[in-house]
């Protein structure tokens, strides 16, 4: 993950854990990079299982009935503390958030987490997916959450679409049809380089640009930002 990251503005995920070994209660100090309660459930499971790992009455081998791994709550700490995700609620900076929410599951989790951001800042939506996805459903969920429409209190915030380079890639007219099939006007750009330069210059000072829809976007989308970054 590229050093241009910066703190994103939601909660880390920061908390204690007690841990019993041998009957003694042993702290675990939670502190990841990565945001969002749907992380939670995944550092959850880490912790879980490197708990099994390093309980010899947990696990067996082909050569030894019962083995054990000496995993210290410590590494446990660095582990959770050192993980990257680029792409997942990643902020690049200064002000572009990736999130690489490809169906409806991920655009409610993405939704869960936008509802966290301050709710007098600026956001633009820079948004495609791909013509196989359910296109109808993720407008549904993440659209109205920048709905600029007079009356609906974001009349600071931005829609950006454009297509994808895949041939897979749903047509701008089809993403064009989607936000008008909600009422909330949106923008439209030949490609991703051009949408990321029309969100920067729409987007108010202290604003955020928030970028998702495909893993595709998200990929061709962080290149170009850490591109311009290298060239400034």
């Amino acid at each position: 993950m590229s050093g241009s990251a910066t703190e994103l503005p939601l909660p880390r995920n920061r908390y204690t854990l007690s841990l019993t070994s041998n009957g003694d209660n042993h702290p675990l100090h939670v502190d990841s990079p990565l945001s969002g309660h749907h992380q939670q459930r995944n550092i959850a499971l880490a912790i879980a299982a490197a708990i099994a790992l390093r309980n010899p009455h947990s696990y067996k081998s082909e050569t030894s009935n019962q083995i054990s791994y000496k995993i210290a709550n410590a590494a446990i700490e660095t582990g959770i503390r050192d993980t990257r995700w680029p792409g997942r609620l990643e902020l690049i900076a200064p002000n572009l958030l990736l999130d690489v929410a490809h169906n409806p599951a991920g655009a409610w989790t993405l939704r869960a987490a936008i509802a966290r951001l301050p709710e007098d800042q600026p956001r633009t939506l820079l948004f495609s997916c791909l013509g196989d996805k359910d296109l109808t459903e993720m407008s549904r969920i993440l659209f109205p959450l920048f709905d600029p429409s007079p009356g609906e209190g974001r009349e600071h915030d931005h829609i950006v679409l454009a297509p994808i380079a895949n041939p897979r890639a749903a047509r701008v007219e089809d993403l064009l049809a989607a936000a008008h099939a909600l009422d909330i006007p949106a923008h439209a750009a030949p490609h991703l380089a051009g949408a990321l330069a029309q969100a920067r210059a729409i987007t108010p000072p202290g604003g955020l640009i928030l970028a998702t829809g495909s893993v595709y976007l998200v990929g061709q989308i962080r290149d170009l930002a850490l591109q311009e970054q290298k060239q400034n």
